[in-house]
């Protein structure tokens, strides 16, 4: 197999699972495979050409596993990567309720990611800012808090920054190609929807944007993270599996993760792209579908108490339901959408 070849193959399936493009993917993996020493090489080959029966017993080294698609490089961008993946799940309610209301209309906010180990590069549809920035925000009202305690953002040229105070070495999310127009919009929005729904009206990224403040401290403190092994972090950084899905939901508590989806890939199929020795989820991640007899492990390693995904399709609305929720007109006085609407023409 030529050198060429093997970049090639590699930059596609990266891509596949990433939702990126080639020209995104080659510079790393052509960097990647520039590094590899003979025996790595061999082994990666063997991967591409093993097939379905064999592809199970094949190890690739970590150190190789993470030069192809970059793992969250500290506990501060697991939890943020973990955070957004919960956020994204929502934002995909309101993009299916987004003026006219289709059940029907794909609602998946993520067009792309792009992982390095000290960040995560998301490229988003962009119908979900505003949405995301509502769910991702700290505010707080009415005697309750919403949004991601800790969370701050930074505006960058053609970009925004998005940073988990609480941390020595904090997460970074960047949303790119977001201008400033765009992102006054999204601010917006999540502003205005807050009012609406009377979801938290007190701004406390604005009010402290460098520290902690008493609500978000108290809110950490009984409420802690629960995904130590960033189960969540890494499914994210291989959303692009999902792509062709209606819409996915995620949700997670103490290192046992749901993933699921309407229309899109089966279960199986997506089960063994995430058991893939080169891109798949790390060793200690055990996989399921229903209608596995049990959990299955990945990559044929020792089954181990801990860390699990289950994946599970749901019934996509049919058409009449589709025809129907069109019908749904949101009340005159929520303009949260039709602002947005204005705003960016």
């Amino acid at each position: 197999m030529s050198r060429t070849s093997l970049t090639d193959q590699l930059v596609a399936l990266r891509c596949q699972y990433t939702g990126g493009n080639a020209s995104a993917a080659t510079p790393e993996i052509v960097a990647a495979v520039t590094h590899l020493a003979r025996d790595e090489r061999s082994t990666l080959v063997d991967v591409l050409r093993a097939g379905p029966d064999e592809i199970g017993g094949i190890r690739v080294a970590d150190s190789v596993r993470h030069s192809l698609l970059s793992p969250a490089g500290t506990p501060g961008q697991r939890r943020l990567d973990s955070a957004l993946l919960l956020a994204l799940t929502r934002v995909g309610s309101h993009l299916q309720l987004r003026p006219p209301a289709d059940l029907l209309r794909p609602a998946q906010p993520i067009r792309a990611v792009r992982p390095t180990t000290a960040e995560l590069i998301v490229h988003l549809w962009p119908d979900a800012l505003g949405p995301l920035l509502f769910e991702l925000l700290p505010r707080t009202g009415a005697g309750h808090f919403e949004g991601v305690p800790g969370l701050r953002y930074r505006r960058r040229h053609r970009s925004v920054e998005l940073v988990l105070l609480g941390d020595d070495l904090p997460g970074r999310v960047v949303l790119a190609g977001v201008n400033g127009r765009t992102f006054r919009a999204g601010l917006a929005f999540a502003s205005r929807w807050a009012t609406e729904t009377e979801r938290g009206t007190h701004s406390i990224a604005e009010a402290s944007p460098d520290r902690l403040d008493a609500a978000e401290r108290q809110h950490l403190t009984e409420s802690p993270g629960s995904d130590p092994a960033g189960v969540g972090s890494e499914l994210l950084r291989r959303s692009g599996l999902l792509s062709s899905a209606l819409w996915s939901t995620s949700w997670g508590r103490h290192g046992q993760w749901w993933w699921e989806w309407a229309a899109g890939p089966a279960p199986r199929s997506v089960r063994d792209r995430l058991r893939h020795p080169a891109f798949g989820l790390s060793d200690a991640i055990q996989i399921s579908t229903p209608d596995d007899a049990a959990i299955a492990t990945h990559r044929g390693a020792p089954h181990r108490n801990g860390f699990t995904v289950a994946l599970r399709t749901v019934e996509a609305p049919a058409h009449a339901d589709g025809a129907r929720s069109t019908g749904f007109e949101w009340p005159a006085e929520y303009r949260a959408w039709s602002d947005w609407d204005a705003r960016v023409g």
